[in-house]
């Protein structure tokens, strides 16, 4: 029998390769299970009142099932040499931040690695020979991993950026 809440988990990340785009999927994957507030506040049910009536205690019970539920995913959509590092964590929070934490590093690095992101988003050019396609693929590949990093890119901006078609990049001697 199959839930309506069931769906398929997402490829397990091979050894934190690609972190970025798998803590995307993940967010989307646990917010269509209604889990994602667990991963990102701690579970923390409201306490039972005395003599508490069949649905609070069904609610309650459901509350409860999340954290382990959502734990679940995430330990099955890594790979075992990443789960090694989160196997002994109690709760869903502890074990994704763990995974950001390892992966994505500290703020500092997020933060270089954004200030890279953008410098290269700012003087990428399209090449004399390369149809608009492949530069608005290059554009774009750039444009998401500012953005999986949690940085704000306006869309006027990386249209600005997609039509000054005027800075193409010229041939050097080497490419002739």
């Amino acid at each position: 029998m199959t839930s309506s809440n069931s769906s398929v988990v997402p490829a397990p990340i091979s050894v934190g390769e690609n972190y970025d785009l798998w803590d995307g999927k993940m967010r989307t994957h646990l917010r269509s299970q209604t889990l994602w507030q667990v991963v990102e506040n701690g579970s923390n049910p409201t306490p039972l009142p005395n003599n508490p009536a069949v649905a609070q205690l069904r609610f309650h019970t459901e509350e409860m099932a999340k954290e382990g539920r959502a734990l679940a995913i995430i330990h099955v959509t890594v790979h075992n040499d990443v789960f090694i590092k989160i196997l002994n964590l109690k709760t869903t929070k502890e074990a994704w931040d763990k995974l950001k934490e390892e992966f994505q590093g500290s703020e500092r690095t997020r933060r270089m690695k954004v200030l890279n992101l953008i410098r290269e988003f700012e003087v990428i050019k399209m090449k004399e020979f390369e149809i608009v396609k492949e530069y608005s693929d290059r554009l774009f590949k750039v444009v998401t991993k500012i953005r999986l990093l949690g940085e704000e890119l306006k869309d006027q901006r990386v249209v600005e950026n997609f039509f000054f078609l005027d800075l193409i990049e010229p041939l050097s001697k080497e490419d002739h």
